[in-house]
Formats: C-alpha cells, structure tokens, sequence
C-alpha cells in the first residue's frame, strides 16, 4: 500500500510499549502516522511514532490531548478506564474498538467469561470465588502446581503467583 493511500490519517495509541512500538513501525510502512500517550519519552514507542503524549496512560486529560492529534484512539493493553473515557467518546471521540467493546476486556475474570461464552479457546480456569474460605479443595482433575492471576492489571508475570499447595491457595483466599 502507497503512503498516499492513508494521507492525513493519523492513529493515537494510549501506550507507549512494545506493541505500540510495533504499530508505530507498521503505520510508517502503511504511510499512517501514529501518535503514542505514554509516561516517559523513553518509553519503547516514542522513538517509531509521529509523535508522543507526555502524560500517564490513565490520564483522561492526557487522552483528550492525544484525541485532538489523531482520527481514532486505540489502546496498547485493557488497562483502561472506561467510564473516565466515556465523555470523551460521548463528545464526538473515535475510540476503536468501541469502549463498550472494551468493557468486558478491563477485567481478566470478565475476560474470560466472554472467551468461555463465545467458545473461543483457551486455558482452563476458575475464579477463586468458587471456594468456601473453610473447605478449600481443588476441582476434579486439577492438581498442584497452578498459577493464580490478578483479575485487574496483571501481565507479563506481574499480578501473578505460582500456587503450589493448599497453604499457598488459603494465602490467596
């Protein structure tokens, strides 16, 4: 595709990683430019994109910015505050996807209650809800060790614990 094919199309992304790093480097090649929000000017993306942000990532006067350089908004990882973002959308914003289509996406448990419900495969899990604080014991067919995930911002080993008995799993409950 010819840079002209995409003249004056401009793509803001809530994030400064390496994923919005590697949409930066895409839109280049596509002829899109890509403007970045991230905390810190070293952040990985900041040296592909456009532009950058200076501004925390959940900071929705820092987003607006970003808005107002950009045709659409979209966002690196879940991490976001959807009802915060709300009257940015509500006044005229492009959010892709949709923040409604975020909604269920903010919350790893949501998550994957959606994933379950459309099929959509992936690892066996369950919500610690599922056990009584005085009578934990695992599901049939589960054993020891398990990895146990924070619902709201964990990634890349951040958020998470390696369960490896019950002494562990009461740690968690």
């Amino acid at each position: 595709m010819e840079r002209k094919d995409h003249k004056n199309c401009t793509i803001g992304v809530v994030g400064g990683g390496q994923l919005a790093q590697m949409l930066a480097i895409a839109g280049k090649k596509m002829g899109i430019d890509v403007i970045v929000q991230t905390g810190k000017k070293s952040d990985p993306a900041v040296i592909n994109a456009e532009d950058a942000v200076i501004s925390d990532i959940k900071d929705i006067s820092g987003t607006k910015q970003l808005a107002n350089l950009s045709n659409c908004v979209t966002f690196e990882n879940e991490w976001i505050d959807v009802e915060g973002l709300s009257f940015l959308e509500d006044s005229g914003v492009s959010f892709v996807p949709y923040l409604s289509s975020m909604l269920p996406l903010v919350n790893k448990l949501s998550q994957r209650k959606l994933l379950q419900k459309l099929n959509i495969p992936g690892p066996e899990w369950l919500s610690l809800s599922i056990f009584k604080s005085n009578d934990l014991i695992l599901p049939k067919g589960w054993n020891f060790p398990l990895m146990a995930k924070s619902s709201i911002g964990g990634y890349d080993g951040k958020g998470t614990m390696i369960i490896n008995d019950y002494k562990d799993l009461t740690k968690l409950h």
